[in-house]
């Protein structure tokens, strides 16, 4: 509900130009914020997870937002002429930083609590 609500009160304003600020400024507090209410929310003894997927995921996503920022029009990356362009590489990064997030929610395990034998 909350992911519903922050789209439609970005996207709406985005889409009919009256956003009082860029996209660039909503990523900065927006991204940071979801990441740490995601894991917060998914921490739970009675679940495990490989959290290396996710860590390479928010590695592949920092890479892409820096990809991102070089490739905005007159910045190092912006280059029309390109074979390889700096927001192509934005995407696929993007992409892998999905897969990763997918492998993340995958790897849960829900595992039944063991008992706790205490040696008297």
């Amino acid at each position: 509900m909350i992911y519903l609500a922050l789209a439609l009160g970005l996207a709406l304003p985005r889409t009919f130009d009256v956003l009082p600020f860029s996209g660039t400024l909503a990523y900065v507090p927006l991204i940071p914020a979801i990441a740490v209410g995601e894991t917060v929310a998914g921490r739970r003894p009675d679940v495990t997870r490989r959290w290396r997927y996710l860590l390479g995921a928010t590695a592949s996503f920092a890479v892409a937002l820096v990809v991102w920022r070089l490739s905005h029009t007159g910045a190092p990356l912006c280059d029309p002429h390109s074979l390889v362009q700096g927001h192509a590489v934005w995407h696929l990064l993007c992409a892998v930083s999905t897969a990763g997030i997918f492998l993340f929610y995958l790897s849960e395990d829900e595992r039944p609590a063991r008992p706790s034998y205490s040696s008297a």
